[in-house]
């Protein structure tokens, strides 16, 4: 027995009186779902590999490194992989977009929506991490969140608003505009984009993360947090709204995140599931993703528009 499979069979049954949790019947699941592909054969590397390229698209004018990864072992090289997509994602197409723009600029404009508490990738933590070969001067960062106070950027020039996108006033329009797991809360995300595009400036970019609505993480979040994820859309109904308004789709990716993994499970429930049984879940979701590549432990999708008009 996989010790995945150990973690998660004991919290079932040490839990027996949770059973109208929704992480009850979700373990449940995983593990029944587990159990039914565990004598099929393993999936090949190169079709993991398709499976992630074929969910890319780019047309962005820097240069991408391809990734390559090798191990013997399926499960390890899933972890490998998936390890140096999200390296991908944040150091060479995040950070890449950062240092095209001020490549151009003598320094450039930052919004982040949705920022945290922490300012969360924009934090004081990520500085020598992330953004040791940006000078940090050059961007005037603006943070805001209406739930939170944000504080604490990375950057230098910050300013920092408890507010949302439709209160938010500007008296300058930015180069760059984020959010990140943003757009998923947003009953009016028509709107949110409409806006960030009125506040950008021609050939800026909107840098967006969130996962793929229908999917095992969204379905798995909404019954976990009912009324967190408010909104459905699929990714062409993004996409042609935002070419509606001016905005070019340049770049987008599958999103997985073997960092975090399903960790947001035991920020929700902390006095009944801990990093332990969150984690082993996590890679069971992986383990059944190797035999039938069901796209279980992916996170969604990350796209990148410009402003063309």
């Amino acid at each position: 027995m996989e010790e995945s499979e150990r973690i998660v069979r004991e919290w079932l049954e040490r839990n027996r009186g949770q059973y109208r949790h929704p992480f009850f019947n979700l373990s449940g699941f995983v593990l029944h779902l587990y159990n039914s592909v565990k004598s099929s054969s393993y999936i090949t590397y190169n079709l993991y590999q398709e499976y992630m390229i074929r969910n890319n698209f780019n047309k962005m004018n820097f240069h991408v490194n391809e990734i390559s990864v090798h191990h013997d072992d399926i499960i390890s090289f899933i972890y490998l992989y998936d390890q140096s997509h999200i390296q991908k994602m944040i150091h060479e197409i995040f950070l890449g977009l950062i240092k095209l723009l001020l490549s151009n600029n003598e320094s450039i404009d930052f919004l982040d929506i949705g920022t945290g508490p922490t300012c969360g990738l924009y934090g004081k933590n990520f500085e020598n991490i992330l953004y040791r070969d940006i000078d940090l001067d050059r961007v005037n960062f603006v943070g805001i969140d209406n739930v939170y106070m944000p504080n604490e950027s990375v950057f230098k020039n910050s300013v920092y608003r408890k507010t949302d996108i439709f209160s938010f006033k500007s008296n300058k329009n930015f180069d760059i505009i984020t959010g990140h797991h943003v757009l998923e809360h947003c009953f009016e995300w028509e709107k949110v984009i409409q806006v960030m595009c009125n506040i950008l400036k021609i050939d800026g970019y909107i840098y967006l993360s969130f996962p793929t609505f229908g999917s095992f993480y969204d379905t798995t979040y909404r019954l976990m947090a009912p009324g967190d994820h408010c909104v459905s859309f699929d990714f062409s109904d993004l996409v042609n709204f935002s070419k509606k308004i001016g905005l070019e789709l340049v770049y987008s990716d599958i999103y997985v995140d073997p960092n975090f993994r399903f960790n947001w499970m035991s920020n929700l429930a902390p006095d009944l599931i801990n990093k332990n049984v969150a984690d082993a879940f996590y890679d069971l979701c992986v383990r059944i993703d190797a035999k039938s590549l069901l796209g279980l432990h992916d996170y969604g999708k990350y796209a990148i528009f410009r402003k063309i008009r």
